[in-house]
């Protein structure tokens, strides 16, 4: 079957997937789209006529959501609750405008950023400590404070009894201060070990960056990692 004109409603997943609706859909009654080319599910309304691109006979493009497809051609299939149309030729993007957006932070402001590393451990290849610091210092802004969580300890998830982050950190610390020029320094309390959950071996726990500007709390940001396995340390003073 062919679809002539279609919107992706989501970007292609790690699958290869693209879910998409017909052009001729955006913006009927009782459909909803989010303004960032998504569809959003409403009363009595769950979008049954969204389908997924698959690239189990032929490769799909990498698109972003709200991307204009044109020639979508494949054969219909069902799997994992969702129909699927598993391309057979291939899909011509007509327009993927959408632009990740960056953060910049206003000269007088601090900025004040969350970031999930994904089980960082420091183990971990020069190649992903760059991109993490990459996406830190250019999409977030190089924000002055900022909460990581999954943070591992120094062997990743090899299991030998070691709880200590300061590798781990050390190093994203390194490649953050060599991209950004500034200084960012850690705060963190280590679990026991096997306690907290998370890959077995790795000990994951939270931790706070700061750079210098925003250093004057960073003694008492250890409150925001406490964990019930481990007794906080006692807090600094107050800051001023």
């Amino acid at each position: 079957m062919g679809i002539p004109s279609a919107v992706s409603v989501g970007p292609r997943n790690s699958y290869g997937e693209i879910p998409v609706i017909t052009s001729s859909q955006v913006g009927l009654p009782g459909i909803i789209t989010a303004p960032r080319g998504g569809v959003v599910v409403g009363p009595d309304q769950f979008n049954g006529h969204r389908i997924q691109l698959d690239d189990r006979l032929l490769s799909t493009p990498a698109v972003h959501s709200g991307a204009q497809l044109t020639d979508v051609v494949g054969i219909m299939d069902y799997s994992f609750s969702n129909f699927k149309l598993n391309v057979t030729q291939a899909v011509t993007i007509a327009s993927n405008a959408l632009i990740r957006e960056a953060a910049t932070i206003a000269a007088g402001h601090i900025g004040v950023a969350s970031y999930n590393v994904e089980n960082l451990g420091g183990d971990a290849s020069t190649a992903r400590i760059q991109t993490i610091a990459a996406q830190i210092n250019n999409t977030l802004g190089a924000p002055n404070i900022i909460s990581l969580q999954e943070v591992q300890d120094n062997n990743g998830a090899t299991h030998n009894g070691t709880i200590a982050s300061d590798i781990t950190l050390g190093r994203l610390a390194a490649a953050l201060n060599a991209q950004t020029g500034s200084t960012y320094q850690f705060v963190t309390v280590d679990p026991i070990n096997l306690a907290d959950g998370g890959q077995p071996g790795g000990n994951i726990r939270q931790a706070s960056s700061t750079t210098r500007h925003a250093s004057a709390c960073r003694q008492n940001l250890w409150a925001a990692h406490w964990t019930p396995s481990a007794p906080p340390p006692a807090p600094a003073a107050p800051c001023s």
